[in-house]
């Protein structure tokens, strides 16, 4: 069984940050009831690839600048709840990546929902790989969950061209808010700040917390 306190330091050392920071972020979690709950030693709470989701979400799309602890509920709900944008994604190629279970996913879903699914698959024996003459090959570089800020939008990205930007070669679901997407539909631009932040982590750390749930079943 895998523990709050087991996924606190499995995030820590995959994203380079302090424990002590990642605590903070899933106190703030779990007093909010996204994070499984228990108590400790034998009866403390069974983590979940939902739990996993929640505070990669929280870290990982936090704000630039601010108080972003104290913010961390508020940008796991406004980041997991982000909807896939089927018309700029290309989900049916993920299977081609060894990660079918993300091709399985139903119009409209979620970024939680998503990464939900992802860890957990990932967790079960599921692994990104990049197919070539010479056979099937691990680049953890090639996969990347994006977030963007301060206007919430993220993209899962698979990408077997391996630098030469060919999208036939990529898989792709990417997430956005309702305003932004009826903006996109309508090819308007949108206004807002000017300063812009990208954050990305790549199959590494989606395989570091598959493997920590994996603990727990």
């Amino acid at each position: 069984m895998a523990t709050p306190g087991q996924l606190v330091e499995a995030m820590a050392i995959s994203l380079g940050i302090p424990v002590a920071t990642v605590i903070q972020y899933d106190r703030q979690l779990a007093e909010s009831g996204l994070r499984s709950r228990g108590g400790r030693g034998r009866s403390a709470a069974a983590i979940t690839a939902r739990d996993a989701a929640n505070l990669l979400i929280a870290i990982a799309a936090s704000p630039l600048a601010g108080p972003t602890v104290k913010e961390a509920v508020r940008t796991c709900e406004a980041y997991g709840s982000l909807k896939a944008l089927q018309r700029a994604s290309w989900i049916d190629r993920f299977p081609k990546f060894g990660l079918p279970t993300l091709a399985s996913l139903p119009p409209g879903h979620s970024l939680g929902e998503a990464l939900t699914t992802l860890i957990d698959a990932v967790g079960k024996g599921e692994i990104f790989q990049i197919r070539d003459q010479e056979g099937p090959f691990t680049a953890d570089f090639c996969f990347g969950v994006q977030f963007e800020g301060p206007e919430p939008w993220a993209e899962i990205l698979a990408d077997g061209s391996v630098g030469q930007g060919k999208t036939s070669q990529m898989a792709r679901l990417v997430y956005t808010s309702p305003s932004a997407a009826k903006a996109f539909r309508k090819k308007r631009p949108r206004r807002g700040p000017d300063l812009h932040q990208t954050r990305r982590i790549s199959f590494a750390t989606i395989r570091a917390l598959g493997s920590l749930i994996s603990r727990a079943e």
